[in-house]
């Protein structure tokens, strides 16, 4: 058997631009909005606590100040929370997984299904509540989950994570459901 490596061209080589990314589940959105909600509540008790242990003159200028930031920051929390989830999608080839996500510091995976070596669905509070849940993916020489796809029904993360670990590469509608 001879040894064989041709090289590549760059425009030979397959391009991820070009696929179709599905959707996650558009009630993920929600999800996201309300733990920015959550995260901006926080910020609120917070600058709170602040402006009311802080005394003296200017107190209403304070206020005022801190009300237009607070302000200023639920409308960006909540501005890139649609703006991730519209940029959130996944597709699964048949050698490898392709995930995106992130809007202003964009992230893209490209797993190959080789390389997995187990998957767990993940159910948090807000998820159970929307019917949701998240698979974690953790492929070989990884110390934790190396991407977690969050926004997929529970039905579909269970037989995702089946099809994963149990028959990569084969067509998906031979795992039973």
């Amino acid at each position: 058997m001879t040894f064989s490596n041709p090289s590549l061209q760059p425009d030979d080589i397959p391009k991820y631009s070009s696929l179709e990314l599905q959707q996650v589940h558009y009630s993920f959105k929600k999800i996201m909005l309300i733990e920015r909600g959550i995260l901006w509540l926080v910020l609120s008790a917070g600058a709170t606590a602040i402006i009311i242990t802080r005394s003296g003159a200017g107190k209403p200028w304070w206020i005022l100040g801190g009300g237009i930031l607070l302000t200023l920051i639920l409308a960006v929390l909540l501005f890139t929370a649609i703006k991730s989830f519209q940029n959130m999608g996944y597709a699964l080839r048949k050698h490898d997984l392709v995930f995106r996500k992130g809007w202003l510091f964009e992230k893209l995976h490209i797993i190959p299904l080789k390389k997995i070596q187990h998957c767990q669905v993940k159910r948090g509070p807000l998820e159970r509540r929307y019917g949701l849940a998240s698979l974690k993916i953790f492929t070989a020489g990884g110390t934790g989950a190396d991407i977690t796809l969050s926004g997929l029904t529970q039905q579909d993360a269970e037989r995702l994570k089946d099809w994963l670990v149990i028959s990569p590469g084969e067509p998906i509608n031979t795992i039973p459901v």
